[in-house]
């Protein structure tokens, strides 16, 4: 395994800034469709595996044609393309899932498991040479697989049957646009209206959030219906099992609220050949629940209790990467974060690399000192990341922090941007 240090990090930078300036020429290296890779990862607390197993042609690639390489670095995972004749970084992204979180629960001390996974990429016109990351402890990329892929070996895609796909809003083509849908889970064939309002509902809401309202004009939502033969989500006591398409469950982790799926895999077969950058799980349930994760997925109740605050802060995990700002800790968030490294996500801190966060915002006295930027409404206030002490939010209040607003504080709506500039070409 390959540690990568600062100074490696930072040849790593040169070589991401290199080619943004030099803009990766899509059409030399990418058809227009897309290629989705199936893996698993198997491991426990201390070790991980990943086993590519097989990669499938799509349609239609709609992601950007422009920043194809990313600059930000965020999620607790990383893939990088090389095209192999070049040895050229063609593509990456982060993002975060399932598994990483699990590594940290009271099961993962003990026990080895394993997570079905997926990732897209470009459909490249060539073998590709692809290195997968795991963000450590330490904050430090370590690189877990190197694989070549040719794409002469890619199996077609074979979509499911019997799902019904509505574009409900096209605003502009897809690589200039954010593409989001909205998938029902727990909704039986005699629910299937319910479920084409509650996502209309749930459309309208998004689109009005403080942090997307401006760029509505660049968001393409569509509906995904596959029916359930039982409404809800099943509950982790071995008593309760519902018959859902997707199989969500309570009690994720050890935690009452929070939902999850594991058969992440058939959520990308469910979506083959369907445009999207973003999926949010829309669940038939009045149980109060939620679960957002880094360019995955966001999971949400349609009748709950405080429904529209659980939409916002759970995508925000899932579109911007936000971490949560409350200082209330689970069994397996307790030591989520190293007080000795900085976060990765951008609207908590530790102080280490404050300069990469917020700092540049705050006001400066002479002596050095930082202070609140009242325009902005930026400072720095302790407790955040289960942590009531070392580790700061920028704001009083936010809805990662809280569902007494429904706004995202200054320094989560600059994540946001950062998120659209790097995934939408102008």
């Amino acid at each position: 395994m390959l540690y990568v240090s600062k100074l490696l990090l930072k040849c790593f930078l040169v070589i991401f800034f290199k080619d943004v300036f030099s803009q990766i020429d899509y059409n030399k290296y990418f058809t227009s469709s897309r290629l989705r890779i199936e893996y698993t990862l198997t491991g426990n607390k201390d070790t991980t595996i990943v086993t590519i197993n097989d990669w499938y042609k799509e349609d239609h690639w709609s992601g950007p044609y422009k920043n194809l390489v990313d600059t930000l670095l965020w999620g607790n995972y990383y893939i990088q393309i090389f095209d192999s004749i070049e040895n050229r970084l063609i593509y990456s992204r982060g993002f975060s899932n399932l598994f990483y979180e699990w590594k940290f629960s009271s099961e993962a001390k003990n026990t080895t498991k394993s997570f079905s996974q997926f990732f897209c990429i470009p459909y490249p016109r060539s073998t590709v040479f692809i290195k997968f990351f795991e963000r450590n402890y330490n904050q430090s990329l370590v690189l877990l697989k190197s694989q070549y892929i040719n794409p002469n070996y890619s199996k077609i895609a074979i979509p499911i049957k019997d799902k019904f796909y509505f574009p409900y809003q096209v605003k502009n083509t897809t690589n200039k646009a954010i593409d989001i849908v909205i998938i029902s889970e727990g909704y039986t064939r005699s629910d299937s209206l319910k479920f084409f309002e509650d996502a209309k509902n749930m459309t309208e809401k998004l689109l009005k959030m403080n942090s997307l309202k401006k760029f509505s004009s660049k968001i393409n939502i569509g509906f995904v219906f596959q029916s359930s033969n039982e409404k809800g989500a099943s509950l982790q006591d071995g008593k309760t099992f519902k018959n859902t398409n997707l199989k969500s469950y309570f009690y994720a982790l050890g935690v009452e609220r929070y939902i999850a799926i594991d058969d992440y895999n058939y959520i990308g077969r469910l979506l083959s050949n369907i445009d999207y950058d973003y999926f949010i799980v829309l669940v038939n349930t009045l149980k109060y629940c939620g679960a957002g994760i880094f360019n995955y997925y966001s999971i949400v109740p349609s009748d709950a209790l405080f429904k529209d605050y659980i939409l916002y802060h759970e995508f925000g995990h899932q579109f911007a990467g936000l971490a949560d700002e409350y200082e209330e800790a689970d069994e397996y968030t307790q030591n989520f974060y190293n007080l000795n490294a900085e976060p990765w996500e951008y609207n908590i801190t530790t102080l280490v690399q404050f300069s990469k966060k917020w700092k540049k915002y705050m006001k400066k006295t002479k002596n050095g000192t930082y202070y609140y930027n009242k325009k902005l409404n930026v400072g720095l206030y302790k407790g955040a990341g289960y942590r009531s002490e070392k580790i700061y939010r920028s704001s009083l209040l936010c809805i990662m922090r809280s569902f007494e607003t429904l706004d995202f504080c200054f320094v989560c709506s600059e994540a946001f941007k950062l998120m659209l500039n790097l995934n939408i070409d102008k």
